[in-house]
C-alpha cells in the first residue's frame, strides 16, 4: 500500500512541474509598467495551491472575474499534460484583491475553486480554444472592494488599433518577476494581419492579436489567462505568440466575443450550480467536464509538507 501511494505521489509531482517548465518557457510582461490602485480590481492570480505554502509563490496565470464566483483564465493554464485533461479543482486557488501577489492582509480574498470547465476544442499544443472557467467555491461580496467584476466583451470585431491594456505578474524583460502587478499598452490588430504574419496553423477561429509589429511590449509567462481590456470590457485572454515582443509576432489572444455568449447562456440556463458541461462547447454534441469528487490520484492539503518539499525539490531539479 504504501508503495503504491509513493509512487502515486511521484506521478503527480511529474504531472505538475511539467506543465510548470512548460508554462515558464513563454509570455512575460515586456517592457511594461506598474498599476496603480484602484486599477485593474477584475485582475486575479491563479495558484497552485501546493507551491503556494509561501504566499505568492503558487502564482501560475492570471485571470479575470466576470461574476461573483466565475473567473475567466486560459485552458493551458489549468491543464495537466500527463492526464490529457483539466487539473483537479483542489489543485487550484484564486487570489483577488492585492496587488501585490506576495501580499496577504485585509484586502486579500483566497478563494477554492469548485469546478473547471475548458474549451471543448482545447489542444495543447495548438492553443485552440484556451480558454477556461474557474468556478469558485465562494462568492466575492459586494462589499469587498478590493475586486471588481469586469463586463465581457460581446462585439465580434473589435476595430483594428483600438488600445488596450494587458496586465499580469509575468516575468519582466530582466527575466525576474515582479511583486507588483503590471501593465502594458497594446493596440488591436486586425485578424487579416494576424493570418497573414501567423498562418492558418497558428491563427485559428476564436483567436485575435494585439500588440506592437515591430515588437517592443508584449505578454509573456505568468501572464498566461491575464485580461486584455478595451473600453472596460475584457477583450481578450493572454494565450499564445511565438517569442515575447519579437518583430512580427505580436500576442495571440482568445476572442472573448467567439466565446462570450456560450458562456452567458450556460450560466443563466444552469444558474451555475448545476451541469455545466456544456459551457463552452460549440455544437454542444460532446462535452469536456472535471469530476469534483475524489477523483484524483492522490488527495494532497497544505498540511502535508513532506509532499510540499518533496515537490518543491522535484520542481528546482527539473
Amino acid at each position: 500500500m504504501f508503495t503504491e501511494l509513493l509512487f502515486l505521489l511521484v506521478f503527480k509531482i511529474s504531472s505538475l512541474c511539467t506543465i510548470a517548465i512548460a508554462l515558464s518557457r513563454n509570455y512575460r510582461i515586456i517592457n511594461g509598467a506598474t498599476v496603480s490602485w484602484p486599477y485593474a480590481r477584475y485582475q486575479v492570480s491563479v495558484r497552485w495551491e501546493y507551491l503556494d505554502w509561501t504566499f505568492g509563490w503558487g502564482h501560475q496565470c492570471g485571470g479575470a472575474l466576470i461574476a461573483s464566483n466565475i473567473v475567466l483564465t486560459a485552458a493551458h493554464c489549468v491543464w495537466n499534460g500527463f492526464y490529457d485533461q483539466p487539473l483537479e479543482p483542489e489543485d487550484i486557488l484564486v487570489v483577488l484583491g492585492g496587488l501585490n501577489r506576495y501580499v496577504k492582509d485585509e484586502n486579500t480574498l483566497v478563494l477554492g475553486v469548485k469546478d473547471i470547465i475548458v474549451g471543448a476544442d482545447f489542444h495543447s499544443k495548438f492553443l485552440t480554444d484556451d480558454i477556461a472557467v474557474l468556478i469558485l467555491n465562494n462568492t466575492v461580496s459586494v462589499d469587498f472592494k478590493a475586486a471588481a467584476i469586469i463586463e465581457m466583451n460581446y462585439k465580434p470585431e473589435v476595430i483594428s488599433g483600438t488600445k488596450c491594456i494587458v496586465t499580469g505578474w509575468g516575468i519582466m524583460n530582466n527575466k525576474s518577476y515582479p511583486e507588483e502587478l503590471q501593465f502594458i499598452e497594446v493596440p488591436i490588430i486586425a485578424k487579416t494581419k494576424c493570418l497573414e504574419l501567423y498562418g492558418p496553423k497558428i491563427f485559428k477561429e476564436g483567436m485575435l492579436c494585439a500588440g506592437y509589429i515591430k515588437g517592443d511590449r508584449d505578454a509573456c509567462t505568468g501572464d498566461s489567462g491575464g485580461p486584455l481590456v478595451c473600453d472596460n470590457k475584457l477583450v481578450g485572454i493572454v494565450s499564445a505568440g511565438l517569442g515575447c515582443a519579437k518583430p512580427d509576432y505580436p500576442g495571440i489572444y482568445t476572442d472573448v466575443a467567439f466565446y462570450a455568449a456560450r458562456v452567458t447562456n450556460a450560466l443563466e440556463s444552469h444558474r451555475i450550480e448545476n451541469d455545466l458541461t456544456k459551457l463552452l462547447n460549440g455544437n454542444l454534441s460532446f462535452n469536456i467536464h472535471v469530476n469534483t469528487s475524489a477523483a484524483s490520484l492522490f488527495f494532497f492539503t497544505s498540511k502535508h509538507y513532506f509532499t510540499l518539499l518533496y515537490l518543491l525539490i522535484a520542481c528546482t531539479k527539473l
